[in-house]
């Protein structure tokens, strides 16, 4: 609800005790999709911090900010001296904007991957922060209110159709309302469920929850709740800094678990093919079975001899074929047999080793 309309409207008045009658003296990027706007008060400066990414968009109010020396940016150079003359807050419109003098307004439009900052001169669309989102080149500042008709006629009418009638709650309000059995509620309990909803979003509560695995600000309590607010400022930097924080870490851990499942599907996978050749190899005593043949019947083999068919006494006598080399003896062909029978059970040796390694290494990647 970072960007939630509720939070917003409870956000925008803590920020004109801030920023009114304060003057803008810089505005720059030096990170992707983020802009600091930097406004002189009669004490310490004040920061904007806009993180615009697609993944995730929020604001943030950090204390300091010092600027890198390269890599840096400066934006929006008609806001630089521009004085702070209030703060508009857009009614059911996830949007504010910042009034300036000389008839400029600062846009800060809130749309999760389609958030925005315009610049607006005597309110028309000026200059844009994001430049792909086209769209937000014909806003016209005093068409962004929206209305919402709270009476219970309305309700009973769109009853059928509410998440699109109170278009402001948002998934995590609908997803607090059907935990605690929304849609199974007669009309009445509906119509209190989402009075009570209203009121509680007047309070200056602010809570940082976890649900599901992921982390949320929100103006209900709900799911687990890690911190809790009375300050919007205090919250929304709070939640930006956990946020980010809990996002990198997510990040390294499933880099870290895409590496571990990539070696451990690799190791099962050579347990498995190794595994096939060595009980192939297992099965497959034909060298040794020539030999002993051959070395048997040497009487009835003459040097020379390239193809011969012998009984098989391993196997009822029945016949089998083997290829000889002609230039070497019957003797020396069961040598080589012999020879070759042997590297094969070296074979099945270091077969049986490698696996018995790998599925060690499996174990701990387990």
């Amino acid at each position: 609800m970072h960007n939630n309309y509720y939070f917003l409207r409870q956000l925008t008045p803590a920020l004109n005790l801030k920023l009114k009658d304060c003057v803008i003296s810089e505005c720059f990027s030096q990170n992707k999709e983020e802009l600091i706007i930097r406004f002189e008060t009669r004490t310490d400066p004040f920061f904007i911090k806009a993180s615009l990414l697609a993944s995730f968009s929020c604001l943030s109010f950090p204390e300091n900010f010092q600027r890198a020396r390269r890599n840096s940016v400066d934006l929006f150079g008609e806001l630089i001296g521009q004085r702070v003359e209030g703060i508009r807050q857009f009614e059911n419109e996830r949007s504010f904007a910042l009034m300036l003098s000389n008839g400029y307004a600062l846009l800060f439009k809130m749309h999760g991957n389609r958030s925005n900052i315009i610049l607006f001169k005597d309110g028309k669309a000026f200059e844009l922060f994001r430049n792909n989102l086209l769209e937000d080149e014909i806003l016209v500042l005093k068409e962004l209110d929206r209305t919402i008709d709270w009476s219970r006629e309305s309700f009973d009418l769109n009853r059928d159709k509410q998440q699109t009638h109170y278009f402001t709650f948002g998934k995590l309000v609908w997803k607090y309302l059907d935990d605690n059995g929304f849609q199974k509620a007669t009309s009445n309990e509906q119509w209190e469920a989402i009075q009570t909803l209203r009121s509680d979003f007047e309070k200056s509560k602010y809570f940082i929850l976890e649900l599901n695995g992921k982390l949320y600000l929100s103006l209900i309590r709900f799911g687990n709740v890690m911190k809790e607010f009375n300050d919007p400022l205090k919250a929304i930097n709070e939640f930006f800094h956990t946020y980010t924080h809990h996002q990198a870490f997510s990040k390294e851990k499933l880099a870290a678990l895409s590496a571990l499942k990539s070696k451990l599907h690799s190791g099962e996978l050579y347990c498995r093919k190794t595994g096939d050749k060595l009980r192939e190899l297992e099965t497959n005593t034909n060298y040794k079975t020539w030999a002993d043949l051959i070395m048997a019947n040497l009487h009835a083999i003459k040097t020379g001899t390239e193809k011969i068919a012998l009984q098989d006494f391993y196997q009822e006598n029945h016949l089998v074929e083997i290829k000889l080399k002609r230039d070497l003896s019957p003797q020396k062909n069961a040598e080589v047999f012999y020879r070759k029978s042997k590297n094969q059970q070296q074979e099945l040796d270091r077969l049986k080793q490698s696996i018995d390694i790998k599925q060690k290494e499996i174990v701990i990647l387990q």
